[in-house]
C-alpha cells in the first residue's frame, strides 16, 4: 500500500523522524527535544486543483495565492471562472492557518497580498469579463478583493507592456496605469494598504519631464522605475535620441510623498540586475548596470579614469565599444537631494548578470573579453573568464585588482550564478579549471570549489574551512543559494571532492559505497572570521537541490535513488521527497514526496506564517486532488 508522506499520519514518517542525517566528516548536529511547536504545525496539507509549475506563487503573512488550471482540474477540466472554457488559470487563495481555500473566480497573470488584501493583474479577454465597463475585452486590468471573502472589485487599468505589472514594497503596491496623466504627475501608481481601493498619482521630481513610468523591482526599500522615451517622446537619459525603453528612475517606496527621480542612465532592459541596500538608517547603496549601447558611449574606456583604475595584467588595453553593461553606483539619500552635486558614480567595471553589495563594496560578473581586446585578470594565459570583480564606493575610483582576489567564477545553481554576499563577504563558486589552479589538493582540476574574501581585508580568497568535527575542508558545489536567511548560505555540496562518502546517518552508517552524491549544507561565519561548514548526510537531486534556510530550519530535495532510501514505503527508489531539518538538531523529518521540477523546495516570505511546495502526482502515485488521474501538480502547504 502506497501512503502520503505527512507528518504524524504516515508509520513511514514516524519511522525516519530520527534518521541519518549527520555526514561523517561534517559538523554533528547535536540531537533536541522536538522540531515541531504544536500539533497543527508543518502538517501537510493539499489545496484544490491542479497548478502548472511555472505559474506563480505569492505567499504572505497568513495568506497563498496560486493558480489553479482549469485543463488539468477535474475530469476533462473545469471551468472556475464562469467564461465557459477551461483553457485558463484562476486565482485561488489557501489560508495557512485554518487551511481554508477559497475560488477568487478570476484567471490571473500576477498575484500580490498586502495585509488583508489579494490583488490580480487580469487580461478581460482571458477572463471573459468586462472589468472596466467600456464594453470591449481588450484592457489588462488590476483587481482586488479581500482575502477573508470573495468580493473582486476593479481598480484601474494595467499598462499592458509593464513587467512585472506590479511591485509590492512595504504595505503599498505600485503599478503603472494607462491614463494620462495630470501636468507633473506620471503613470506611476501607489496604493497605500489603508486604502486598498485608492490609487494614488506619483509625481516626477520637480523640474523633470517624466509620463510613463513603469515599476521593476523593489530592495531595501528603494522603488526601482523604468521611464520609457518611446512612448513619450522625449530624450530622457541625453543621448541625443528618443529610443530607450528602460531609463532608470529611483523613488523611496517609504516616503510619505514619493516622487520620481531620473537616474539619466538606461538599462540595458527590466531585467537588468539592480541592487539596494541599506547602510545607515537613513541611507541606501543602489548600484546597477547602465547599457552602453543605449547611450552610444563606452564606460569602461580606461582614460575616463585616474591611474591604478586598469589592472596591470590589462596593460595597454583600450575599451571603444558601446556592447557592455557597465556597473554604476550611488547614495541614495545624498542623491536624491542633491542629483547634481551627487550623481551615479561610474566605476567601469563591464558586468551581467548579477549586481553585489558588501559593506561599501559594489560588485558585478564581469567577462574579461568584456575589457577592450581583454583582460587576463586572473593570469590563467586567456581571457575568457567569468571573474567577480568589485570596487569600494570612495574616491577616486580603483577596483581590485590584485591577480589573488580576480579568481574565475563558475555559474551554478540556486539563483546566485556563482556568487552571493554573506555578513559582509563574498562567497563564490571558483572555477579550478577556469583559473588553471589545483585549490583542494586533488592532483587535477576539474573542481568548482566554495571560497570566500572580504573587501579590503583578504589577500587571496579562502577555500578551506571551519568544519567542527574535523580538519578544515574543501567544499566542492554544485548550488549556491542567491542570498543568505538566518545568517547562512544554503550549498550544495559535492562528497566526491576529497572522495569520502559522506552520506551517512546520525550513527555513520553508510547508506551506500559511492561518492557520487549532492549533500546539503548551509555555511556561515563564526567570531573568529572562520567559515563553518554544517550539513546532512542526505543525498540530494543531482543540480536540482532545492535547498531553502528559513526559519531556523533547512528544506531540500531528496533523491530516493541517490540517497538509497525508500521514504515512501513502495518499494521503488524513483522520487524525489520534501525534507526539513532544524538548523541545529538532528532531527529530519520527511514531509512529502516533491517533485523534479528546478525550483526552490519550498515558497515562503518573511512574515509568513507557512509555506507551499508542489507535489508531483505521478511520483507520489497518488490522485491528491481526487480528479480520477495521477497526472496533475498540486499545492500543498503547512503552517511554521
Amino acid at each position: 500500500m502506497k501512503i502520503s508522506l505527512c507528518p504524524r499520519t504516515s508509520s513511514t514518517l514516524r519511522r525516519y523522524s530520527r534518521h541519518a542525517l549527520v555526514g561523517a566528516g561534517l559538523a554533528l548536529l547535536a540531537a533536541c527535544s522536538g522540531d515541531d511547536d504544536d500539533l497543527d504545525s508543518f502538517l501537510v496539507n493539499t489545496a484544490t486543483g491542479s497548478v502548472q509549475p511555472a505559474s506563480p506563487i505569492t505567499v504572505a503573512g497568513r495568506w497563498a495565492v496560486y493558480l489553479v488550471d482549469e485543463a488539468t482540474t477535474g475530469a476533462g477540466g473545469t471551468d472556475l471562472n464562469g467564461d465557459a472554457d477551461t483553457a485558463d488559470s484562476v486565482a485561488h487563495v489557501v489560508d495557512l492557518l485554518s487551511g481554508g481555500v477559497k475560488n477568487l473566480g478570476a484567471a490571473a497573470r500576477r498575484t500580490a497580498v498586502i495585509g488583508n488584501s489579494i490583488y490580480l493583474a487580469v487580461d478581460e479577454l482571458t477572463d471573459g469579463v468586462d472589468w472596466n465597463g467600456d464594453t470591449v475585452l481588450d484592457a489588462r486590468v488590476l483587481l482586488r478583493s479581500p482575502a477573508t471573502t470573495v468580493n473582486l472589485v476593479y481598480i484601474d487599468d494595467v499598462d499592458p507592456i509593464a513587467s512585472p505589472e506590479f511591485v509590492v514594497s512595504g504595505s503599498r503596491l505600485w503599478y503603472a496605469n494607462t491614463a494620462t496623466p495630470a501636468i507633473g504627475d506620471t503613470t506611476l501608481q501607489r496604493i497605500d494598504a489603508a486604502d486598498p481601493i485608492a490609487p494614488i498619482p506619483v509625481p516626477a521630481a520637480s523640474t523633470e519631464v517624466q509620463v510613463t513610468a513603469r515599476p521593476i523591482g523593489e530592495e531595501a526599500g528603494v522603488l526601482f522605475v523604468a521611464l520609457d522615451e518611446t512612448t513619450d517622446t522625449v530624450d530622457l537619459n541625453g543621448d541625443a535620441d528618443q529610443a530607450d525603453a528602460t531609463v532608470l528612475a529611483l523613488t523611496l517606496a517609504s516616503d510619505l510623498a514619493p516622487q520620481v527621480r531620473n537616474t539619466g542612465l538606461a538599462l540595458a532592459s527590466s531585467t537588468s540586475p539592480v541592487r539596494a541596500r541599506s547602510i545607515s538608517s537613513s541611507e541606501r547603496l543602489v548600484a546597477f548596470l547602465v547599457d552602453e549601447a543605449s547611450h552610444a558611449t563606452s564606460f569602461n574606456d580606461p582614460t575616463l579614469f585616474g591611474v591604478g583604475w586598469l589592472a596591470s595584467q590589462c596593460a595597454g588595453n583600450t575599451d571603444i565599444d558601446t556592447d557592455d553593461e557597465v556597473l554604476h553606483q550611488l547614495r541614495f539619500s545624498l542623491w536624491d537631494a542633491d542629483p547634481v552635486a551627487n550623481p551615479p558614480v561610474n566605476t567601469g567595471l563591464a558586468g551581467e548578470s548579477r549586481v553585489l553589495l558588501v559593506n561599501d563594496f559594489v560588485a558585478t560578473l564581469g567577462r574579461e573579453s568584456d575589457q577592450g581586446a581583454g583582460c587576463d585578470y586572473n593570469s590563467d594565459g586567456d581571457t575568457n573568464d567569468l571573474v567577480l570583480r568589485w570596487v569600494g564606493t570612495g574616491s577616486p575610483v580603483l577596483p581590485e585588482n590584485d591577480v589573488p582576489l580576480n579568481r574565475a567564477v563558475v555559474s551554478v545553481a540556486g539563483g546566485a550564478f556563482g556568487a552571493s554576499e554573506l555578513e559582509g563577504r563574498f562567497v563564490a563558486v571558483l572555477s579550478e579549471s577556469g583559473n588553471g589552479l589545483d585549490l583542494n589538493g586533488d592532483a587535477d582540476q576539474t573542481d568548482n570549489i566554495l571560497g570566500w574574501a572580504r573587501p579590503s581585508s583578504s589577500s587571496a580568497w579562502t577555500v578551506q574551512h571551519f568544519d567542527p568535527s574535523g580538519p578544515a575542508r574543501f567544499v566542492g558545489t554544485t548550488f549556491l543559494a542567491r542570498e543568505q536567511a538566518n545568517s547562512a548560505l544554503g550549498v550544495g555540496f559535492q562528497e566526491g571532492t576529497d572522495g569520502e562518502n559522506l552520506n551517512r546517518g546520525c550513527t555513520g552508517v553508510l547508506k551506500d559505497n559511492d561518492t557520487t552524491d549532492i549533500l546539503p549544507v548551509w555555511v556561515r561565519f563564526n567570531s573568529s572570521n572562520q567559515l563553518i561548514v554544517n550539513g546532512t548526510g542526505f543525498a540530494l537531486e543531482s543540480g536540482n537541490t532545492g535547498i531553502v534556510v528559513f526559519g531556523g530550519r533547512v528544506y531540500f530535495r531528496v533523491s530516493e535513488a541517490a540517497d538509497n532510501e525508500d521514504y515512501n514505503n513502495d518499494g521503488q527508489l524513483d522520487v524525489a521527497i520534501l525534507m526539513r531539518i532544524p538548523q541545529g538538531a538532528c532531527e529530519p523529518v520527511a514531509m512529502s514526496v516533491l517533485n523534479s521540477v528546478a525550483v526552490p523546495s519550498i515558497v515562503t516570505a518573511n512574515g509568513a506564517t507557512g509555506a507551499v511546495f508542489l507535489c508531483d502526482e505521478a511520483q507520489a502515485d497518488l490522485d491528491l486532488n481526487d480528479d480520477g488521474d495521477q497526472s496533475d501538480f498540486v499545492l500543498r502547504y503547512f503552517r511554521f
